[in-house]
């Protein structure tokens, strides 16, 4: 995890402890299950289930090249011509 330091009014920060006494867990944990949330309502999907999922494709499609390794910026120029010429 990433240590980050946030500022939340005096009624924010009321309300974060009262929640997360209320739910038994701490109020980072509040933050970012809320955070997940916040995330999950404009794309779907949390952040690391975003990440997951990219993962998982990663080697799943065929370009019909060998050498995309190499000569990944060419081939993506090209797609990108033939996408918007």
């Amino acid at each position: 995890m990433v240590r980050m330091q946030i500022q939340f009014t005096a009624d924010q920060a009321r309300e974060l402890r009262r929640e997360a006494d209320e739910r038994g867990v701490s109020v980072a944990a509040l933050t970012r299950d809320a955070i997940d949330g916040y995330f999950r309502e404009r794309t779907g999907l949390t952040p690391a289930e975003s990440r997951k999922r990219l993962l998982d494709a990663l080697g799943s499609f065929r370009s019909g090249h060998s050498d995309i390794a190499e000569n990944h910026d060419e081939h993506l120029a090209q797609i990108i011509h033939s996408k918007f010429h």
